[in-house]
């Protein structure tokens, strides 16, 4: 059980995107940390991972054998439950627990088909309409920075001017949770996707 669970763990720092688990037996999620903080503690963990790797072997010739503490950075990839899961991930468990046993796993995969059909329609999305989103988000950060010195309120921009906010329209979703679902998975599909939103809108 504990080698099982060391190479989850190893398996979940080399994971170039962050990973989620869903247990339909206990009806629980887990999931790592997700971008754009997943990318941060990634580069973390690589330059720690790099010193720990010089101390450990420098211990190993003083001692002749390997410390016996565990890298604590682990902890950043650790699977935590998630506090809110997204609208379609509660769909998901409320309606596969209500199916037999037999039938859950087609369900899954066909939820999980639909997800990518989502995801490449946000990626479509954004490469059709690239130019226009760059130029909205110009003109949105151009009006943010002229109404900079005025409450804090009027530093965010408004929803309708937001590029996060054109995407969930083009592709009809309403909550904020679901969304960041999706680009995560289009951002496996399309790397980048990710820092793109990051890059030009507040909301992340």
């Amino acid at each position: 059980m504990e080698e099982s669970k060391s190479r989850l763990e190893m398996l979940l720092m080399k994971s170039p995107v962050p990973t989620t688990v869903v247990d339909l037996t206990k009806m629980q999620i887990k999931q790592t940390l997700l971008q754009p903080s997943y990318r941060r503690s990634a580069y973390q963990w690589q330059d720690t991972f790099l010193h720990r790797a010089e101390e450990d072997f420098s211990f190993f010739v003083t001692n002749g054998h390997k410390p016996p503490a565990e890298a604590p950075v682990k902890r950043m990839f650790a699977l935590q439950r998630t506090e809110q899961e997204a609208p379609m991930v509660q769909t998901l468990i409320q309606e596969a627990f209500q199916l037999p046993d037999r039938c859950r796993e087609a369900y899954v995969r066909q939820w999980r088909q639909a997800l990518i059909k989502q995801a490449a329609a946000l990626v479509k999305f954004v490469q059709d309409e690239s130019s226009a989103l760059l130029a909205h988000a110009t003109t949105a950060n151009d009006h943010q920075t002229s109404t900079s010195s005025s409450t804090s309120s009027s530093m965010t921009p408004s929803l309708s001017n937001d590029i996060v906010q054109r995407m969930m329209d083009a592709l009809g979703i309403i909550h904020w949770d679901d969304f960041l679902l999706i680009l995560t998975q289009a951002d496996k599909m399309r790397p980048g996707m990710m820092e793109f939103v990051d890059s030009y809108s507040k909301r992340l």
